[in-house]
């Protein structure tokens, strides 16, 4: 050919072509094999299909690179959990689902009594058997009054220990009380007071509660600190 001959589109050569010079493109396609003839030093030493099978293999060592990179990464993340453990969703599963966990736990330890010198307010219950309270109760006159009631259905038995005060005197005891649904039978001991006795002490059963009473010795502001501990029937 006397002058270039320029291809503007593809051109393809589906037989024999022999070409003198230089050709130059921005890219080959076929399978190499029957690419001959060509300068090997072009080729960076190398023929086209050696070029091609390297190429094939790079990409597989590519691929198996690839591959065994996510399997170690994989299996270091897992690491030794258990098989119930091993995936975000069985994780997730485990926390019950709680995008706020952390908080959630940290809120239900703050409700928690310490473990050194705790502090109870309410009722406390020991085995659904067993409860034990405090409350406090004021009277202003001598008339007999319930300082504390309880469930005579749930209870069978009360044991009370009661601070009493009036003005500068004091006055503490124990009382245990015992119901069989209809009569209710009590006993005072350990009574001990500074200067006179600041009340006496009766219980009765009214329609569903069993009663302890009080009947103050005075008018004068007088104060129960009562500690009880039931015991159900």
């Amino acid at each position: 050919m006397k002058s270039d001959f320029i291809v503007r589109s593809g051109l393809q050569v589906t037989t024999d072509a022999t070409i003198s010079g230089n050709v130059t493109a921005t890219a080959f396609s076929g399978n190499g094999v029957n690419i001959t003839s060509v300068d090997a030093a072009t080729l960076g030493g190398n023929t086209a299909s050696e070029i091609l099978t390297s190429a094939s293999g790079g990409a597989d060592t590519a691929y198996s690179n690839a591959v065994s990179y996510t399997d170690t990464a994989i299996s270091n993340l897992v690491d030794s959990a258990p098989g119930a453990l091993d995936t975000l969703n069985e994780l997730a599963a485990a926390l019950g689902d709680d995008a706020n966990f952390s908080t959630t736990v940290t809120n239900s330890l703050a409700s928690k009594a310490t473990s050194a010198n705790p502090t109870f307010t309410g009722t406390l219950t020991i085995d659904s058997t067993i409860v034990q309270d405090y409350s406090t109760a004021t009277t202003t006159a001598t008339d007999q009054t319930a300082v504390d009631t309880f469930a005579a259905a749930s209870y069978r038995s009360a044991k009370y220990f009661i601070q009493i005060t009036t003005g500068t005197d004091y006055h503490v005891t124990e009382i245990l009380v015992l119901h069989d649904g209809t009569s209710v039978y009590i006993t005072e001991y350990g009574t001990m007071y500074d200067n006179t006795s600041l009340a006496s002490f009766t219980a009765d059963v009214s329609g569903s509660d069993v009663r302890l009473l009080a009947t103050p010795a005075s008018a004068t502001s007088t104060v129960f600190k009562i500690f009880k501990t039931l015991i159900a029937v």
